[in-house]
């Protein structure tokens, strides 16, 4: 009713309070110069991904992101990035 308290909050309120990861269009861009680790558990792909910033209290690499997959995902992964490396050997690189 009209004269009742809005109790729901709006969808637009509930996503601007999701992490930026969650909303789709807006994911995050993700750098990285080298992969610390990598491996599977129970059906789960994971790689540690690093990035370099030597000016940080001395320390080489941090961490710029976690990847973790499914099995189907991980080969789709695999063949995108096998994909660009015959793109990179064609163009001589």
């Amino acid at each position: 009713m009209a004269d009742e308290p809005e109790t729901a909050a709006p969808i637009e309120k509930l996503l601007a309070d999701l992490p930026i990861a969650n909303r789709g269009a807006q994911a995050p861009i993700i750098f990285f110069d080298d992969v610390e680790t990598f491996g599977h558990y129970n059906g789960i792909v994971h790689f540690t991904l690093k990035v370099a910033l030597p000016e940080k209290d001395g320390t080489p690499h941090v961490t710029a992101a976690y990847l973790r997959m499914n099995i189907l995902a991980f080969r789709q992964l695999q063949n995108a990035v096998n994909g660009v490396d015959l793109m990179l050997k064609r163009e001589g690189q």
